[in-house]
């Protein structure tokens, strides 16, 4: 005995169907536009453009930039980084007294 677990959708007629099929792929078509589109304009080469695009063809625009990120560096973000230092403060107490410890980065 087989038990075959899914849904089958049911329409009157075959146009139905096919508005179905526009609208689902319309609005996929879409998002790759827009997810591929936000995300190339921060990529230097074209590997890494290459790479995106598989990456939003496979609905997960964020696999590979996670998944290698030494290749997918914004030159923006890096310039923006180079500009600001941050200060990392760590208290120490020694002998019940409370040490700054500033760092600069």
């Amino acid at each position: 005995m087989h038990m075959y677990f899914f849904t089958v959708a049911e329409f009157e007629d075959e146009d139905n169907h096919v508005l179905h099929i526009l609208i689902g792929a319309g609005f996929t078509g879409i998002i790759l536009f827009y997810s591929f589109s936000d995300g190339v304009r921060f990529l230097r080469s074209n590997v890494d453009k290459f790479l995106y695009l598989i990456s939003c063809l496979l609905q997960k625009p964020l696999l590979l930039p996670i998944l290698m990120p030494s290749r997918f560096r914004s030159r923006i973000a890096i310039k923006h980084i180079s500009n600001y230092t941050v200060n990392i403060e760590q208290h120490i107490e020694v002998d019940g007294k409370m040490i700054n410890n500033t760092k600069r980065i």
